[in-house]
């Protein structure tokens, strides 16, 4: 009945409504991650000893160790992981707002915006992108075979 409905639709509501807060953070954290830091700008990961320079991929860190003739372990080196190298505080952000200073601020406005433009697809309608999906299918299959076929 409509007791049961409206308690369902109420505990819905309110996990689509933190869901897409969470989902807008997460985007909006890989978004700065991966667009805004520029590994060339003052970033120097460690060689582990094997160089004083720095090793900034795993290709520098595996041939500084094979430089010094010094066995490794390439799942012991962080360049090595595939996991992207960010380091929020101590390198400039590119994609920054001035006088905005800092990773986390620099994530809340992103979330504002990306917030903002999901707010502005509601009001004008969802229909359009309902069209656009099998574009947006075909992008995803061809990002997909790119991976693939390297």
């Amino acid at each position: 009945g409509p007791s049961l409905g409206g308690a369902i639709g109420v505990l819905f509501t309110l996990g689509l409504t933190l869901g897409v807060a969470l989902y807008t953070i997460g985007f909006c954290e890989t978004m700065v991650a991966q667009l805004g830091v520029a590994a060339s700008d003052g970033l120097c990961l460690t060689c582990y000893g094997a160089d004083d320079g720095c090793c900034n991929n795993c290709s520098s860190v595996v041939q500084a160790h094979i430089d010094r003739g010094w066995a490794y372990d390439r799942d012991a080196f962080v360049q090595c992981s595939g996991v992207p190298i960010v380091v929020a505080e101590e390198v400039p952000l590119i994609f920054s707002f001035p006088g905005v200073d800092g990773y986390v601020d620099n994530v809340r406005i992103w979330g504002v915006i990306v917030n903002f433009i999901l707010l502005i697809m509601i009001l004008i309608g969802i229909g359009w992108v309902v069209r656009l999906q099998a574009i947006f299918l075909a992008l995803i299959i061809i990002a997909m075979l790119s991976v693939i076929l390297g």
